[in-house]
């Protein structure tokens, strides 16, 4: 019970600075800010934890236990995923204008 307290606080900061997004312009306004606050927390959280695990070909107690494959995660390899788990969030995986729609 205690962790979902800590992430709905999360969360809920996360909501504050996507609102400020949406008051200043930043980000459109489209009802669905609750829904793109648990997409956005999904890439940043569980996400970039698992490019990285991906980028150092190990698990997460491997890292945890290893000095070496934590040190392979420099401040570049940091900088380098956090700028893509960014770029995805603002222009979204990027599908072309032209690709068609499967409908099901």
């Amino acid at each position: 019970m205690a962790c979902k307290r800590v992430c709905d606080a999360s969360l809920g900061e996360l909501r504050e600075l996507l609102e400020r997004g949406v008051r200043e312009g930043a980000i459109a306004e489209n009802g669905e800010l609750d829904v793109h606050v648990r997409f956005v927390a999904a890439i940043i959280g569980p996400g970039l934890v698992d490019a990285i695990l991906y980028e150092l070909d190990a698990e997460l107690y491997e890292v945890l236990l290893s000095d070496a494959l934590r040190a392979r995660l420099d401040a570049r390899m940091r900088q380098r995923l956090a700028h893509a788990a960014v770029e995805m969030i603002r222009a979204g995986i990027g599908e072309r204008p032209d690709t068609p729609r499967q409908r099901r």
